[in-house]
């Protein structure tokens, strides 16, 4: 009786390694792209909330978004006792080009105060990178594909 393994065996158990450790990233990848997806569609339904609001109501909403914490707020302007809304985790904003990090909806449903060019707010996790638009004469905010980013 011999002590030890056969050359066939350690290949199999070598090989049954790199396909669980293949399935494994391939799974933690899906997970990334779908926290991503589910980050840009909430803010886009926040968002659209926000602007149906300022219409129904006929008063100004505001999105303000926190880049440091992960988070944004949702409220009405002038009132000061708002929950904030975390971003899923592993999620950040990565940059945005908005005044001072928010945007108003005004009565008619557009964007107060604000240029005539559309904003950009970029939100990245390990993996991908998904860019949100917002055009300020409809309020309108609308997502592009998912780009992964290139390994390091």
């Amino acid at each position: 009786m011999k002590n030890g393994f056969t050359l066939i065996e350690l290949i199999v158990v070598i090989g049954l390694i790199a396909i669980l450790s293949l399935v494994g990233f391939a799974s933690a990848r899906g997970a990334q792209r779908r926290e991503m997806q589910n980050a840009a569609t909430m803010i886009q339904a926040d968002m659209r909330q926000a602007q149906r609001l300022a219409v129904i109501e006929g008063r100004r909403y505001r999105v303000r978004f926190d880049q440091i914490n992960r988070r944004y707020f949702v409220y009405p302007v002038g009132e000061f006792m708002y929950e904030p809304i975390y971003l899923p985790s592993g999620v950040a904003i990565h940059h945005m080009n908005l005044p001072i990090g928010q945007i108003e909806y005004l009565p008619r449903g557009t964007l107060g105060g604000h240029a005539a060019h559309g904003f950009t707010i970029v939100l990245r996790n390990r993996s991908y990178e998904q860019r949100l638009t917002i055009t300020p004469s409809s309020g309108r905010v609308a997502y592009g594909a998912i780009t992964p980013l290139r390994l390091r």
